[in-house]
């Protein structure tokens, strides 16, 4: 007779991330006070500091806490913001990003840049792209995100016959396939009013604010291979940028 298989088990981390999670929605660390340090959590629950440390960072990543050099860490909000928020320090926080959304396509078809959307796109006029517009979903719930538009160069369109809406990134396809290395993503947003075709998709007003994210994504000579223009809902997008001294580095002068 086989034996019943065992429930999986949620890693150490994230057991003591639902704890922390628990006792701040209980108010036991209230908003603007200083978070139990890592060394402090590491006693109390017996766990090594890379544990801890896992499960600070993913209460980081959801808005929960602020943690900054120098000042520790303080409580930011004892629940979890309703909007999506996402953290961008380095490129592997885009391969988080894909992990936890997807995209849904809806149409493609390949375009000559006119002079309006070559400057949207920070390109030049008479260029030749593959754009593939459609949806980008949270994975937990299919709530909308975002609408974009993807734009493949020229050189690289076969990819969009290689990535369906829930596997890999487009990116990734045409860095694997081409053996290409992303040296930089270079981004830029603006603050525009809703188009009623995007509102449409995303359930929103016509006309409301939003914001207007251009993704370039440059391999190691410098060209772009892929460009990404995405609408997000003003009041349901939060985006953290972390700013990092670099080592030597003066601040005499900053403005």
């Amino acid at each position: 007779m086989p034996k019943p298989k065992r429930a999986a088990t949620a890693p150490t981390y994230k057991r003591l991330r639902d704890t922390l999670t628990r006792e701040l929605a209980e108010g036991l660390y209230p908003v603007g006070s200083r978070f139990p340090t890592e060394h402090a959590l590491c006693t109390r629950f017996g766990l090594s500091r890379h544990t801890v440390r896992e499960a600070v960072r993913g209460l980081t990543s959801q808005g929960l806490l602020s943690r900054q050099a120098g000042s520790g860490t303080r409580v930011l909000a004892t629940k979890q913001p309703s909007v999506f928020s996402y953290r961008l320090e380095s490129l592997s926080n885009l391969w988080q990003y894909a992990a936890q959304t997807h995209f849904v396509r809806e149409q493609e078809g390949a375009v000559t840049l006119r002079d309006d959307l070559a400057k949207m796109m920070g390109r030049t006029a008479g260029e030749r792209w593959m754009r593939i517009t459609g949806v980008r979903q949270r994975q937990e719930d299919e709530t909308p995100l975002c609408w974009s538009a993807l734009f493949l160069a020229e050189p690289y369109m076969d990819v969009r016959n290689k990535v369906s809406g829930t596997d890999r990134s487009y990116y990734e396809t045409i860095c694997e396939d081409y053996g290409l290395t992303i040296s930089e993503v270079e981004r830029s947003m603006l603050a525009i009013s809703t188009p009623a075709n995007v509102a449409r998709q995303l359930g929103i007003a016509p006309g409301e604010p939003a914001l207007l994210e251009r993704r370039t994504y440059r391999e190691t000579s410098g060209e772009a291979f892929e460009v990404t223009l995405s609408i997000y809902p003003g009041n349901e997008f939060m985006h953290t940028t972390r700013l990092v001294r670099e080592n030597g580095a003066s601040m005499d002068g900053a403005g």
